[in-house]
């Protein structure tokens, strides 16, 4: 099975390619969709991830983390994910399924999320260790969260047996809430479909989680 960037020949004028978490196994079982599930030959033969930092001297967009807090300023402001996806995801013939496309949006909006708490709990590690304090604007919301809400616009099909790349950024950040907007393109740049995902805070859900109850208050 191909894990390598150099798989991704049209693809690799991009960022610096980093390891996908989530697809790799656990032994808690975490991630088992992605990790096991859709890691075929038939379904997503390749994997990789690029993500884009954010600029320390540009003004990039910065976000309330609760109300009256410090705003918050993402350390990773974009992740890009290039996918390889097989025949084995068809919908219709050579077409890749809806539920598929709809699962890979919200997979990538997921790691921008992820990517953005392991920065920060590194970031409060070496303060720790250096007897420093964390600045009060890199102190993010929730990160650890759930879909709340998916919308899809499934612009123009998304075919099986090519590379298409993922691209997921914040829109707005409110309290436990985020939002997340996230496209797939392919080789020349075309959009094919556009997601955006309301993610909230786990401890927010977690009396529904135990209740057996995924209604959340959104």
């Amino acid at each position: 099975m191909y894990r390598r960037a150099e798989h991704f020949n049209w693809a690799n004028r991009s960022n610096k390619p980093n390891q996908t978490r989530s697809r790799e196994p656990k032994r808690d079982k975490e991630d088992e969709f992605f990790a096991r599930t859709l890691a075929t030959d038939a379904a997503i033969s390749a994997c990789v991830t690029q993500i884009r930092a954010a600029d320390n001297e540009s003004g990039e967009r910065r976000f309330p983390s609760a109300p009256g807090s410090a705003t918050w300023r993402p350390s990773v402001i974009e992740v890009r994910t290039l996918f390889a996806i097989a025949g084995g995801v068809n919908g219709y013939a050579n077409i890749a399924h809806g539920g598929f496309v709809a699962s890979i949006l919200d997979e990538v909006m997921g790691i921008l999320i992820s990517t953005n708490k392991d920065r920060y709990e590194e970031t409060v590690a070496r303060t720790v260790t250096n007897g420093s304090t964390t600045p009060a604007q890199q102190k993010p919301p929730r990160l650890t969260t759930v879909t709340a809400e998916l919308n899809v616009k499934y612009r123009k099909p998304v075919f099986t047996g090519g590379v298409v790349l993922v691209r997921a950024w914040f829109g707005k950040v409110q309290g436990p809430k985020l939002v997340v907007q996230a496209t797939i393109e392919d080789a020349d740049g075309r959009v094919l479909s556009e997601g955006t995902g309301l993610f909230v805070g786990l401890d927010s859900m977690r009396s529904h989680i135990f209740r057996g109850s995924w209604e959340a208050k959104i």
